[in-house]
């Protein structure tokens, strides 16, 4: 048994062996050689390739791999390496040419062979005098291939030592990547210094600093003698616009290496020019200078002539970017109040002086306010408003002067307020001032800055220091089945209407004025707006109610409903008979207008504290109640038709389906044509009613410009009659839209109707 253990555990060695030495390794196995039968280098392994030697009537090239800094101490090579060329100048090789020679090499397909005593006469096939010599080495081995004359056809001769019992034709298009200029080879990247590594860059021109930049934990800082070398935030955005481009310039033509001042005069390269440094963390410095334009080898194209000290080399540029190293100091200063991802923050913190007044902390995609026994949600839009604030409001103007702030502050203690944001390792991302002036515009400052940077603002940017900012903006979350009673009065105009529901007959009705038909679409709209009222947003505390710029002490309308039964949020556990017995009540007061609503309070909702209510919702809750369809008729119980125009009048019957005059002319009518006129009206729709009451001054409805009686046939069931009036007064514009006044006598409401409807129906 021991012996069978032996034997598999054998096999299994020898297995991983082979696997080791053929795949690790990279040797070339029998089915690679296989599928390589055509290829003159059948074991070729560009990764094994070391260096690399091209010569053409273009020059010497010769380029090695540099060890990797990770195989450096064993002295080994591994997939990716650098490549430099050593000649004909010492200085990092363009990978990618590189790759295309080994490439070329790696893929080079055998087209025919010439063997035996015909394949000795070298200076037949011209490979004594070779026009492209390569050579390539697997560490100490060396492999070389010689091209020699063109082969008929489209052809060219080859011969190398590691076959050299046969010449080989070839393509002769594969020898146009052999026989590039020197240039080609090189890495036109002018810079190797990486972005994301610097700590520093000073922008001079001549010897005169113009901008001196410094990063400290991921922010950088910017410095200018022209300001007593005051130090401010610098923009993180600017900053990496230059060092992105600084660190990606590319040559497009190379001018010279080591060249002397007078070269570098030629180009516009002296005393005065535009200089860089740049500076990594581990403190190594690159230096640029600037000159004049400069065309590249491409046509239509411009760069700029930069010499790179590190490397001493001077080229044409891939890019003038001149203009932006040379922007004015305020081009790279931060404007904004704060600097980072919107989704880096983890959390932030409200303080007064040395007191926290809050804190609130991202959990499951939730902000939740954070207290010592709780965690409330809050509004994730409010909590998205500032760090937009933050992070895309711009100061327009730098406040340098201690006695030009304090005269700008609404309060001079509002200078205490700090908000300081936090990672989700609590370190602090950004620390920023606000304060509110007394133009309603925010000053700002970062830290330990000195300047304050001025936003221009209205009064309804939100207080970001304020608890009330963060509430979430459902106030009142009621279901519309549970509303008992609804009522809303005006003061200027005056006006009050109140319904409440008939629950036999799960319908409202007007207590308030009498002799009215609610809307049931307008009366549910209106009642569920309130059920499920919203703030805009949250402006201050209840304590300011009495504030005159609120106009909540005299206000402009008051809203009151009253709900029976389960509240709409209350989760199973807390439901019972006690909770469907209850009213609740709630009573809104809204007062003044501001931008885009109006100020609002709400007795009994969820928040209390001062907000704005949308102009929208505010026209739902306070508008008239009356049924807007009450031109419907039903045409088949129509009996007669009556229409009233000043002096003239004409009345018709209908009789079957024929309609006859009894008054006028008499005889037949256009039937068709008076059914139009009834369907148009049965569908005439109101716009909205504008009063309660049978008169409006200025409606023009006493006496009307036009009156419409319409008499249905005495019901079977009843035995009674009805009929319909309805009466226009006169026309009025409205928004740059032409109304009319209207009216049904047993409806005690005055409506606007667009005239343009009413003309339609051929009145």
């Amino acid at each position: 048994m021991k012996s069978k253990e032996t034997i598999i555990l054998f096999a299994i060695v020898v297995i991983l062996g082979a696997f080791i030495y053929f795949v690790e390794r990279k040797v070339t196995t029998t089915e690679e050689r296989s599928r390589r039968a055509d290829k003159i280098f059948r074991d070729f392994h560009r990764d094994k390739i070391t260096k690399l030697e091209v010569f053409s009537e273009k020059g010497k090239v010769v380029v090695v791999k540099e060890l990797s800094k990770t195989k450096e101490k064993k002295g080994e090579w591994e997939e990716g390496s650098l490549w430099r060329i050593e000649t004909p100048y010492n200085t990092p090789a363009d990978s990618s040419s590189v790759d295309g020679v080994l490439s070329e090499i790696e893929f080079l397909d055998e087209v025919r062979r010439i063997e035996g005593e015909n394949a000795k006469n070298l200076s037949k096939f011209g490979l004594d005098k070779p026009s492209v010599k390569i050579k390539f080495w697997y560490g100490n081995k060396m492999v070389e291939m010689l091209f020699g004359k063109e082969a008929p056809g489209e052809g060219i001769y080859l011969r190398t030592n590691s076959r050299p019992d046969a010449i080989f034709v070839v393509r002769k298009s594969s020898i146009e990547s052999f026989t590039k200029e020197p240039a080609d080879f090189r890495d036109r990247q002018l810079v190797s210094a990486l972005s994301e590594n610097l700590t520093s860059l000073k922008i001079f021109e001549g010897e005169r600093i113009r901008s001196e930049f410094s990063k400290k934990d991921d922010k950088w800082n910017l410095q200018c003698p022209e300001f007593g070398n005051t130090q401010v935030r610098a923009s993180k955005k600017e900053v990496k616009k230059i060092i992105n481009e600084l660190t990606s310039l590319r040559a497009q033509k190379f001018l010279a290496d080591n060249p002397q001042d007078s070269k570098l005069s030629e180009f516009g390269i002296g005393k005065d020019s535009i200089n860089v440094m740049m500076k990594d963390n581990k403190g190594k410095e690159t230096s640029l200078k600037f000159g004049n334009k400069c065309g590249g080898e491409t046509k239509g194209s411009e760069g700029v002539a930069v010499f790179v000290e590190e490397t001493k080399t001077l080229a044409c540029s891939s890019a003038d970017i001149t203009k932006l190293l040379t922007k004015s100091y305020s081009d790279f200063r931060l404007l904004t109040p704060a600097e980072f991802d919107e989704f880096e923050v983890a959390s932030f913190e409200v303080k007064k002086g040395k007191e926290s007044k809050f804190k609130i902390k991202k959990e499951d995609e939730k902000w939740l306010l954070m207290t010592p026994t709780t965690k409330e949600e809050v509004d994730g839009d409010s909590v998205t408003g500032l760090l937009n604030f933050m992070r895309n409001e711009k100061a327009t103007s730098i406040i340098e002067n201690q006695s030009e702030l304090l005269s700008l502050l609404k309060e001079p203690e509002q200078q205490s307020y700090e908000i300081v944001f936090y990672d989700d390792t609590d370190k602090i991302l950004e620390n920023v001032f606000l304060a509110r002036t007394n133009t309603s515009s925010f000053l700002f400052k970062r830290g330990n800055e000195t300047s304050w940077g001025k936003i221009e603002g209205t009064s309804n940017t939100p207080d970001y220091w304020e608890l009330f900012t963060y509430y979430k903006k459902n106030l009142v979350e009621e279901d519309y089945y549970n509303a008992k009673m609804f009522s809303a009065e005006g003061y200027n105009p005056p006006f009050y209407h109140k319904l409440i529901k008939d629950e036999e007959k799960s319908q409202w009705i007007f207590e308030s004025p009498k002799g009215i038909t609610p809307d049931s679409a307008d009366t549910r709209e209106t009642i569920e707006t309130l059920a499920s009222l919203t703030a805009q947003r949250f402006v201050d505390v209840k304590a300011n109610l009495s504030n005159p710029r609120y106009g909540l002490v005299n206000p402009a309308w008051k809203i009151r409903a009253t709900f029976s039964g389960e509240e709409k949020d209350k989760k199973d556990s807390e439901k019972g008979n006690e909770n469907k017995e209850k009213e609740r009540k709630y009573e809104l007061i809204i007062g003044n207008k501001t931008d885009n609503g109006f100020f609002a309070y709400i007795e009994g909702g969820k928040k209390d504290a001062i907000f704005t209510l949308s102009e929208m919702m505010q026209k739902r809750l306070t508008r008239k109640l009356c049924d807007r369809s009450i031109f419907q008729v039903d045409f088949s119980s129509l009996d007669t038709v009556k229409i009233e125009k000043g002096k003239l009048m004409e009345e018709f019957r209908k009789e079957g389906d024929l309609f006859t005059h009894i008054s006028g002319t008499g005889g037949l009518v256009d039937t068709k044509k008076l059914a139009e006129f009834i369907h148009k009206l049965e569908t005439l729709r109101i716009d909205e009613a504008i009063a309660y009451g049978t008169s409006l001054p200025s409606s023009g409805l006493n006496p009307p410009s036009l009156k419409i009686t319409i008499k249905l046939k005495k019901d079977e069931t009843t035995g009674e009659t009805s009929s319909k009036t309805f009466i226009f007064g006169t026309k009025k514009m409205v928004e740059g839209k032409e109304k009319i006044f209207a009216m049904a006598e047993n409806q005690q409401c005055v409506y606007m109707i667009d005239y343009d409807t009413v003309s339609q129906i051929g009145i």
